[in-house]
């Protein structure tokens, strides 16, 4: 990741998910998830998101472009978020830290997440809540 709110075309956001670090507070559920009939985890063990360009839409509110990879699938994405300037880090001496904020949904069965088995039964939507919170902390 690197991001300059006044340097856009140098900034970048590339992330990678591990499927195995799902984790929804019940280990039953998890392993489910992990599995074939969903995330697939010994065959894509990551997905990964990364970024094209950053366009400014308000101070402090971003929009990224870029490619999700999840299972076989890569679909392009605008993700808006929120950037939470850099101030003095309250405990860490030396550093500075800035926050940033994203919230989306992805249709699973555009990825591949399932093969709409469990949603015809009721059991999982089509949908799934992305919610991303992140400090960054550098030296000053």
């Amino acid at each position: 990741m690197a991001f300059d709110p006044d340097n856009l075309d140098q900034s970048k956001f590339n992330f990678i998910v591990t499927v195995n670090s799902v984790d929804t507070n019940n280990s039953k559920r998890d392993n489910h998830l992990r599995s074939k009939d969903f995330f697939d985890s010994d065959t894509f063990p990551v997905m990964a998101f990364n970024s094209s360009k950053i366009t400014r839409i308000t101070d402090n509110r971003y929009v990224l472009q870029g490619q999700l990879t999840i299972e076989d699938v890569t679909k392009t994405m605008d993700l808006e978020f929120s950037y939470f300037p850099s101030k003095p880090h309250p405990i860490m001496e030396n550093n500075l830290v800035s926050g940033f904020y994203t919230q989306f949904d992805i249709f699973r069965l555009d990825f591949h997440v399932g093969n709409g088995k469990f949603l015809k039964m009721g059991v999982v939507g089509e949908t799934a809540n992305v919610e991303i919170s992140m400090e960054a902390t550098r030296k000053q």
